[in-house]
């Protein structure tokens, strides 16, 4: 071939090549694991929220998701940091957390900060938010009298 015809090949293809680059490193950089963790002590959506807060602070934490009656968490973060630390994050915070499961995720399925399985302690749970429960209810029951305690259990209950 030319010299001159390979020069401008070149120059045509090097803008090319230099995109093919910058896509493939920012595939890599944006890969994202989801580490399944099984967690003690969930109770209510406060310990999801400080959990949370806790993971906020670890760079590459994504995002998580949460059961509360399964005591299980989905945590997405960066493939560079270790599930281990993130356990370690969590059983820190007085919650032990133990690997279940990490896996590389589509980063387009990767969550924000969120909470699900939402809501508060079970109604059979021995929670704070159970006690806090029941000292609203006493000081509804305080409020509005004694002949509103029926009506007030029912709503309660339903």
């Amino acid at each position: 071939m030319r010299p001159k015809l390979v020069k401008k090949i070149l120059i045509i293809l090097k803008p090319a090549l230099l995109l093919v680059v910058i896509l493939t490193a920012d595939a890599a950089a944006a890969a994202v694991d989801r580490t399944s963790l099984r967690v003690q002590n969930l109770t209510c959506s406060a310990c999801l929220t400080r959990i949370a807060a806790g993971l906020k602070a670890v760079v590459g934490v994504k995002g998580m998701r949460a059961d509360l009656e399964q005591g299980l968490l989905a945590v997405d973060h960066e493939t560079a940091v270790p599930a281990e630390k993130i356990a370690a994050t969590i059983t820190a915070l007085g919650y032990p957390a133990q690997i279940i499961l990490s896996a590389p995720t589509a980063p387009a399925t990767a969550s924000a900060f969120q909470n699900s399985g939402g809501g508060c302690c079970p109604n059979d749970a021995a929670g704070p938010c159970r006690a806090a429960s029941a000292s609203w209810r006493e000081l509804f029951r305080r409020y509005f009298g004694k002949k509103n305690r029926a009506a007030v259990d029912k709503d309660i209950k339903d």
